[in-house]
């Protein structure tokens, strides 16, 4: 028997002989009706007509939390044909698992009717010849709300999902009816208008396809190693997992909405490609060439400093004494450098100096 709460007791911990105190019914709970009521037998109000279960494991419970998917009378097009759901139905997807994975939808099966089976296929021309003759057999088409596996692919030709459910979390369902002519002409506009755009941006989030150690450190994995994906191949330290997140866009017009969190497979960039003596361009950037170099200016860390690369004063003439600055000469500006390294050899004898370049 599945049950819905209208309301309880305030107490988790009550016993069930506690009256109105306990939150839950309890296991080999006693209960009763405020009306008369009979199933096999005729139970007056007030008198206990069911009992709750009592499992043999005492760990067990009688009573959890479940998970169920309803879905309501309408028409649905199944098979190249409109067919019509006459009544709701609700599927209990587990008694007591309030985060299920499954697959939902309809399974389709298609019956011959005869005269015979229902006598409403038979002629109703009263006061004719053919009065009750027997009329065309028909073709029944019946959809069943059942649910699959995630997993299981297999025999759909006969199944029409309509919500992907993954850990509790609707992943996808079934869209809505669109007008084509109506719709296109409306999704051209909207495109024409404003292009390709989102209304609730979806987030994005790389993880390990599962567990990864770096070193001492566990890059943790959105999959169990050997467990089937979302995308139905088997996880592995290859891949990667790219996790979107529920958002609205419009893509070509139409409207697009992930209702719940996606995730897809990446594969892990592994191929190694080597070149050998080969010339490869890149961007120096500002740098000046200096000549008869004294000392060389710090371009890594500098201890007890709390600003990278010390700066360098330059200044409007050369200085007469190296490493002492000349009076005369004026400041004209500052620089710090990120790479110094030598560049050609000065001729020998006098005023010859080494070159060096300084970025």
């Amino acid at each position: 028997m599945y049950v819905k709460y209208i309301s309880s007791g305030t107490s988790e911990s009550a016993a069930f002989d506690d009256e109105n105190s306990s939150i839950f019914f309890e296991n080999g709970e006693n209960l009763s009706a405020d009306i008369t009521t009979t199933h096999t037998t005729t139970y007056s109000a007030g008198s206990n007509s069911l009992t709750v279960f009592q499992p043999d494991d005492p760990t067990d419970d009688a009573c959890a939390y479940g998970s169920a998917v309803r879905v309501n009378t309408g028409v649905f097009y199944v098979k190249g044909t409109f067919v019509e759901l006459s009544a709701p139905q609700t599927l209990v997807l587990s008694y007591n698992d309030p985060f299920p994975s499954a697959r939902v939808g309809f399974t389709i099966t298609e019956e011959v009717v005869t005269p015979e089976a229902d006598t409403s296929l038979l002629d109703n021309a009263t006061g004719t010849s053919n009065y009750a003759a027997k009329g065309a057999h028909r073709l029944k088409i019946n959809l069943t709300l059942s649910k699959k596996t995630l997993e299981d692919s297999s025999n759909d030709d006969d199944f029409v999902e309509l919500i992907k459910i993954n850990q509790g979390e609707v992943v996808t369902k079934a869209k809505e009816t669109q007008y084509s002519i109506l719709g296109n002409a409306l999704a051209q506009r909207t495109y024409e208008e404003s292009g390709d755009y989102t209304v609730k941006p979806y987030q994005l989030n790389i993880t390990e396809s599962v567990d990864n150690f770096v070193g001492s450190d566990l890059f943790q994995g959105a999959y169990e190693v050997g467990e089937r994906t979302d995308d139905f191949t088997l996880a592995q330290d290859d891949f990667l997992t790219l996790h979107i997140q529920p958002g609205i866009s419009y893509v070509n017009g139409f409207r697009q909405e992930n209702v719940g969190a996606v995730r897809k497979d990446l594969l892990k960039a592994r191929d190694v490609k080597t070149i050998e003596n080969s010339k490869v361009d890149f961007e120096i950037g500002n740098y000046i060439r200096v000549t008869n170099v004294y000392n060389s200016p710090d371009i890594g860390d500098i201890s007890d400093e709390t600003t990278p690369y010390r700066p360098i004063l330059l200044f409007d003439g050369a200085q007469t004494t190296r490493g002492t600055r000349d009076s005369s000469a004026n400041p004209i500006g500052v620089l710090r450098p990120r790479a110094f390294q030598h560049e050609s050899n000065g001729s020998t004898g006098a005023g010859a100096g080494n070159q060096h370049q300084e970025q």
